[in-house]
């Protein structure tokens, strides 16, 4: 009787899980990639692995870790959709990250790179 009651329990909480994930990449293609670089100058790796596509998972962790260390700041962000590559939705961010590493001080300029997403997911970079 217990572990028809245990399956039940887990079955009421399949929703719950099934929308925090669907939520994850909720919204716009720019709130995604807001979304993605909020979460790195966090450091956030789960956050940015659930915003990526499987093939840019590596590379997005790869990312948070690298910069955890670096005191980041986030400066100016604002991002919009800025045409297509075949498939990918193309977003084009302004704004800069701030880091300081070794008392040397370095900004990454986020409208160098635009970000390319499938199916409202971070892909890569153009």
């Amino acid at each position: 009787m217990a572990s028809i009651e245990m399956r039940r329990g887990r079955l009421l909480w399949l929703p719950a899980v099934v929308m925090l994930v669907a939520c994850a990449t909720a919204g716009t293609p720019a709130q995604t990639v807001e979304q993605y670089v909020q979460a790195q100058v966090k450091g956030d790796a789960n956050a940015m692995i659930a915003l990526s596509c499987p093939t840019w998972e590596a590379q997005a962790k790869l990312a948070a870790d690298s910069i955890k260390s670096r005191s980041p700041k986030l400066e100016g962000l604002a991002c919009k959709e800025a045409g297509a590559d075949g498939t990918a939705t193309l977003v084009a961010c302004t704004g800069k990250i701030i880091t300081n590493y070794g008392g040397e001080s370095r900004e990454v300029n986020l409208a160098e790179r635009a970000y390319k997403l499938v199916d409202n997911k971070v892909c890569g970079f153009k």
